[in-house]
C-alpha cells in the first residue's frame, strides 16, 4: 500500500506537514486499494507509522480495521510492514504485533508469506 512515512513531515516537497495528513493520507490509500483490489492477485501490506510510541500507537488504532476480514472480507489488506520508530524499536514493534494479535489481526493462514 502506497503511505504517507510520518518521516516525511515538514521536509521540502513532500507536501506532509503533520502527523494527521500523514494518517488521513495513508487511511484513504487503503481504502482505495481495498475498493479496488482483486482479491487473490496480489498481496498488500498495511503499514505501521510513527516517529515515538505514543504516534505508533494512535497509527496503528487508527488503521488496522484495514486488515480485519470481518469488515472487508477477501479485500482485507494482507499483512504489516513495519516502518518510521516501529521498525526502530523492538518494543514497539512487539506491542503492536500482541495488539493485532489479540484482535485476530494478523491472519490465520499459517502458510501465509506474510
Amino acid at each position: 500500500m502506497v503511505d504517507a512515512p510520518t518521516s516525511a513531515i515538514g521536509k521540502p516537497g513532500t507536501g506532509f506537514h503533520s502527523f494527521k495528513q500523514c494518517l488521513e493520507f495513508t487511511t484513504r490509500n487503503g481504502l482505495y486499494y481495498i475498493r479496488n483490489r482483486t482479491p487473490g492477485r496480489t498481496k498488500l501490506l498495511n503499514v505501521m507509522q510513527g516517529r515515538s510510541r505514543e504516534e505508533a500507537r494512535a497509527w496503528r488504532d487508527a488503521i488496522k480495521h484495514l486488515n480485519d476480514r470481518e469488515l472487508f472480507g477477501e479485500r482485507a489488506l494482507d499483512g504489516w510492514a513495519f516502518a518510521g520508530a516501529t521498525r526502530l524499536h523492538l518494543s514497539i514493534t512487539l506491542e503492536h504485533l500482541i495488539v493485532l494479535r489479540d484482535e485476530h489481526l494478523l491472519g490465520n493462514d499459517l502458510g501465509s508469506t506474510f
